[in-house]
């Protein structure tokens, strides 16, 4: 496996600007994140979510606070992965804003 193996192909690189509904609490965790602990902005860190969902198919149920609430914020998502996620959407019956928060749900479990 190359170095270089690790950075994106250029089929990969058509950039599709999507705005979901985001937990305000979990977009605060990964701001969080992107200004003190990685090198990454927001966006890739849900690219990275949103790539490990895809890949684990890990579709599991968080509960949720009823005091949060959820923010609409735009996304630069790869093609290929709004692609794969609507594949889940189908397979799952669950909508994609959902499948973005569980993704991102799963990668701050993790963290």
């Amino acid at each position: 496996m190359s170095i270089f193996s690790n950075l994106p192909k250029k089929e990969d690189k058509i950039m599709l600007r999507k705005t979901f509904k985001i937990d305000e609490i979990m977009y605060e965790r990964l701001k969080y994140l992107s200004d003190n602990i990685y090198d990454a902005s927001i966006n890739k860190l849900v690219i990275l979510a949103i790539e490990d969902l895809i890949k684990t198919e890990n579709i599991k149920v968080y509960s949720v606070d009823s005091k949060n609430i959820d923010v609409e914020r735009t996304f630069l998502i790869k093609e290929s992965l709004m692609n794969n996620l609507e594949n889940l959407s189908i397979k799952y019956k669950i909508s994609m804003y959902k499948l973005i928060n569980i993704a991102i749900n799963n990668a701050l479990e993790n963290e």
